[in-house]
């Protein structure tokens, strides 16, 4: 996107940038806790949402969130999609780290991992349709897009805007990323007091190309920042909140650490420094020229020793036609044929007892 005048064309405006300057140390207490919301069909409750925020620090003594959400997204004629969400970011909601997953029920797998490095946003998407997979890339300044708010961090902007909501006008526009295109853009917050609940607020999260809308989020949230109801515009009344005390469940990894309301009990974690590897572009291509190279080499050694094709398809019909319980002593014991230290049919005169 840095190639282009893509990410200069779209900015946040300028009351956005002013919220998110103006974040504080002293709100992240009121900001660190778990939440669900589910959906209840056939009289079972389905998990719909999991959101996690907790607080760690960098070993230079500055604070960063970490945001988990899985959520499980309607389509029509299908069981839907479920996504996960892991986010690292700045208590000024400055994006540092985003992996984002999407599986559907057609066996189909979208990933896209964002990094910030020296000023630089690195974005990579995997897609696996089928037996296929596509990978791409894109990079852009991050001083060209401030008031850049991701997927995952918008959970947490989502927070700030509850318990902070007479701070800020009804509508602002920040910039957003179109996760299907990797294009930037236009993504609008709008609040409303909820109309059966004063004491609650109504959000509208709306990605837009220019005017036109790409996807929009609805929900309702308390004045505590704890959300009631969540889901794309036309389906959130469905979700409820409800109470799952082990996120490990919902997130099936190990839970991140609990961080009490007292500060000094922060379980400081690291922060990374510096990309790994798979987030690399130029060590990624570097990983698939390797990867094809070896393919090559392996097919190649195939093609050189035929009798390797023979020998595994006898000892799979040897092994399937005595269906041993130990395959590994099965295995030892048929091989030990091919050892020039092993007498002739010595092997085979003890594989009858594996049976």
């Amino acid at each position: 996107m840095s190639d282009d005048d893509g990410s200069r064309s779209i900015q946040a405006h300028q009351d956005a940038l002013d919220f998110m300057s103006s974040l504080g140390d002293e709100i992240i207490p009121q900001l660190l806790f778990s939440e669900t919301l589910c959906e209840e069909v056939d009289g079972e409750d389905h998990l719909h949402l999991a959101v996690d925020v907790s607080l760690g620090g960098s070993s230079d003594g500055s604070n960063f969130y970490s945001v988990s959400v899985k959520r499980t997204v309607p389509r029509p004629g299908s069981d839907g999609t479920v996504e996960t969400i892991t986010a690292i970011m700045s208590p000024t909601l400055r994006v540092l780290e985003e992996k984002y997953t999407c599986w559907s029920d057609e066996g189909n797998e979208m990933q896209l991992m964002l990094s910030l490095n020296e000023g630089t946003y690195q974005l990579k998407r995997t897609s696996k349709l089928g037996q296929e997979s596509f990978v791409s890339g894109k990079t852009f300044v991050a001083s060209d897009v401030k008031g850049f708010v991701s997927e995952g961090s918008s959970f947490l902007l989502q927070r700030l805007l509850a318990l902070q909501h007479h701070s800020f006008p009804s509508s602002m526009e920040f910039v957003g990323l179109d996760y299907n295109s990797t294009d930037l853009c236009r993504l609008v917050y709008r609040t409303e007091t909820d109309s059966e609940d004063s004491q609650r607020r109504r959000f509208t999260k709306q990605y837009l190309r220019g005017n036109d809308a790409l996807v929009g989020w609805e929900s309702v949230v308390d004045d505590t920042g704890h959300l009631k109801s969540y889901g794309l515009a036309a389906t959130a009344a469905g979700l409820v909140d409800k109470e799952i005390p082990n996120m490990e469940t919902a997130f099936k990894q190990p839970s991140m650490n609990r961080v009490e309301k007292d500060l000094s009990a922060v379980d400081v974690m690291t922060l990374p420094g510096s990309l790994q590897w798979p987030d690399d572009m130029e060590m990624y291509s570097q990983y698939l020229d390797r990867k094809e190279e070896l393919k090559d080499s392996h097919a190649k050694y195939m093609k050189e020793h035929p009798e390797l094709k023979a020998i595994l398809a006898d000892f799979l019909q040897f092994l399937l036609l005595r269906k041993p319980d130990d395959v590994a002593a099965f295995a030892a014991d048929f091989f030990s044929t091919y050892s020039a230290r092993t007498a002739v049919n010595a092997g085979f005169a003890s594989s009858g007892s594996i049976v």
